[in-house]
């Protein structure tokens, strides 16, 4: 080819770079198969909870079906809805701490008495109600100790007939009457008043002394060594073991299946009569294992762990053992 072909010949254009083709159907079908697969162990690796399976649904709904377990303090209702004469605001003040200290939850309750609100206690206290209970009410409170609640009457000299209540329709299906009189004392012996009655000799129960040992109350910081055998035997003797004060308060009727705690011992008249009782009955048939048992506990004179006596003698003692009884 001559030269001046060359020259009138235009200059030959650069040829770009070769392009790439995209890769064909099939090799991105591998890869969107590879991205399924690896999207499918990621799930797989994944906790149960995470993945929001139909499997997990009726785990969840089993727990959320199951009843709560109660816990914390026994719950102890002090009632003031029958214008009782002692309440945690008037006369059970001391009373009240000592069993807020004592791992109890107490609470003053104003409200009338319904199924409902004894479903949140455990232990129904009412100290000389002034104001009957209606025969819902009563029925009601019953139907409470039959599931395993525990009811804690206190009354007073001159029973019903004094306070105007009805409180021996509680405690009649049980055994259990506060009668209509005083208890004195015979002799002089610290106090002064003839209606405050010191008592030595009243233990009807041993088992009271013999757990006197588990009682930390007052200032007293240490426990008590726990009698038995000829010790309990010796200390129990002739209604010993345990000292109160029984203040202004009256004697009690008993019969089965009730039994008597506490008596007027030998030297207060009327001698040797109940002052104090207590009924327990068995566990429902559908009650867990362990179940709280029914108990009814009645005394007859409320004055005794009220703020002014509440630590005389051993009555704090008493009371400890009492609540513990009505558990």
């Amino acid at each position: 080819m001559c030269s001046s072909d060359l020259r009138g010949r235009p200059a030959a254009r650069a040829r770009p770079a070769p392009r790439v083709e995209p890769e064909g159907p099939q090799k991105q079908t591998d890869r969107s198969g590879g991205a399924r697969q690896a999207a499918a162990r990621h799930r797989c690796t994944m906790p149960r909870e995470g993945r929001g399976t139909a499997a997990s649904t009726p785990v969840e709904t089993k727990e959320d079906d199951k009843e709560p377990k109660r816990r914390g303090p026994r719950v102890i209702l002090l009632d003031a809805s029958k214008r009782e004469a002692f309440s945690a605001a008037a006369g059970f003040k001391r009373l009240f701490r000592r069993l807020r200290s004592s791992n109890y939850k107490p609470v003053n309750n104003r409200d009338d008495i319904t199924e409902k609100l004894l479903e949140t206690a455990d232990v129904f206290v009412t100290a000389c109600p002034q104001e009957k209970f209606t025969s819902e009410e009563v029925e009601c409170i019953q139907a409470f100790v039959k599931r395993g609640g525990s009811l804690f009457c206190l009354s007073a000299e001159g029973g019903e007939e004094k306070t105007g209540g009805n409180m021996n329709d509680l405690l009649k299906p049980y055994g259990m009457s506060c009668q209509s009189d005083s208890v004195l004392r015979t002799v002089y012996y610290k106090y002064l008043h003839p209606k405050e009655v010191f008592v030595s000799h009243g233990v009807l129960q041993p088992a009271l002394v013999a757990n006197k040992h588990l009682v930390i109350s007052g200032k007293r910081k240490t426990k008590r060594d726990k009698l038995s055998g000829e010790e309990l035997k010796a200390s129990t003797a002739n209604g010993g073991g345990i000292s109160f004060v029984y203040p202004r308060g009256g004697t009690l009727g008993v019969r089965r299946p009730a039994r008597a705690v506490l008596s007027t011992g030998a030297i207060s008249y009327p001698i040797h009569r109940t002052v104090c009782a207590a009924w327990e009955g068995k566990a429902p048939a559908d009650a867990p294992p362990r179940a709280p048992r029914p108990r009814v506990v009645c005394l007859g004179a409320a004055e005794m762990f009220a703020d002014d006596w509440l630590d005389k003698e051993e009555n704090n003692i008493v009371m400890d053992l009492l609540f513990k009884r009505s558990e």
